[in-house]
């Protein structure tokens, strides 16, 4: 008779613990509900942090620094619960890891949240819960055993955290458009294997990388927040790119060119929406031109406005004379 556990090995020095089907299942469900009470507390920041346009504000002015910063926190709380078993196994310590991890990716969505419209936010998610649900499908069903390569990805994970700080760093001296393209295409394409490795990690049939089913608190934490903000922001940023197609793509005939016009035919099909998409997207020489024109723009408006003084000064007092010369004339 099998018993609830049993050693298999797979390679030498190596070896995996098998559950049983009702221990994996109660595993299961408990994951899943704390991965549903994390994701809860992460809306919560990222609704309160986005809803304040004080800090809205300030998140776009300075969007490369708090991303920076948001990016080492939660990694710092992250590599703590994964790498060090007394936080993990020991209860209530456990819980407030994951909740301070909670919060803090809350705080990273709602940096990147903040760049963007809230129809780009909306189509984002919709486009990330899409592709989790496929490669979850996928990776659930796969006869290949991914989770072999667990550690592999975790070592990946930390050099490509380490390579967003030096693109912020290069950002400032030289142009990363390209850079960050790839950044872009490197982070979709790992937050796809995160999801297929978390997915086999927890899933109940039997593999090599199990978590045990005491650890549905690290569970919880692996389902949802490696993969979570990657792709959030890759889905982001395709949904922010659709969006300024279209919106360029709708500019009027007439009007003229540059990018004044261009994004003014843009802003007309919008009516009266206080944000736009098309601002965030446009590259730095762009804005600097856009600035320049506004301060033109505004220094005219200032010289017309003291003319227009002027002038009614001299009405006014061309006024009392005919005034004061009415009265004579009347007596």
């Amino acid at each position: 008779m099998t018993s609830s556990q049993e050693f298999l090995f797979l390679y030498k020095n190596e070896r995996n613990i098998i559950y049983s089907f009702q221990s994996r299942k109660r595993f299961f469900m408990k994951t899943t509900y704390h991965t549903l009470v994390f994701l809860i507390f992460t809306i919560i920041t990222t609704l309160l942090i986005t809803m304040n346009k004080k800090w809205k504000i300030i998140l776009n002015q300075q969007h490369q620094l708090f991303s920076l910063i948001s990016l080492v926190i939660f990694l710092t709380i992250y590599g703590v619960i994964i790498t060090l078993e007394q936080i993990r196994f020991m209860r209530g310590i456990n819980y407030i890891a994951a909740f301070l991890l909670a919060i803090s990716l809350g705080f990273l969505i709602a940096v990147e949240a903040s760049w963007y419209t809230l129809e780009t936010n909306i189509n984002s998610i919709f486009i990330s819960c899409i592709v989790a649900i496929v490669i979850s499908g996928i990776a659930f069903n796969m006869k290949h055993d991914v989770t072999i390569y667990m550690n592999q990805l975790i070592m990946l994970t930390f050099t490509f955290m380490i390579m967003a700080c030096l693109l912020f760093f290069l950002s400032q001296k030289i142009d990363t458009t390209f850079l960050r393209h790839l950044y872009a295409l490197g982070g979709f394409l790992l937050s796809c294997a995160y999801i297929a490795i978390d997915t086999q990690s927890i899933s109940i049939k039997n593999r090599y990388n199990q978590l045990a089913t005491n650890e549905y608190v690290l569970g919880g934490v692996q389902i949802y927040f490696p993969k979570q903000v990657k792709m959030f922001g890759n889905s982001t940023r395709t949904a922010a790119r659709m969006t300024t197609v279209r919106m360029c793509s709708n500019k009027p005939k007439t009007g003229g060119t540059g990018t004044i016009r261009e994004a003014g035919g843009a802003f007309a099909d919008m009516g009266k929406a206080k944000e736009d998409q098309f601002f965030y997207n446009l590259q730095k020489e762009q804005l600097k031109k856009m600035h320049q024109h506004l301060e033109e723009e505004i220094k005219n408006h200032k010289k017309q406005a003291e003319e227009h003084q002027a002038a009614i000064k001299r009405h006014e007092e061309k006024l009392k004379e005919l005034r004061a010369a009415a009265g004579e004339y009347k007596e």
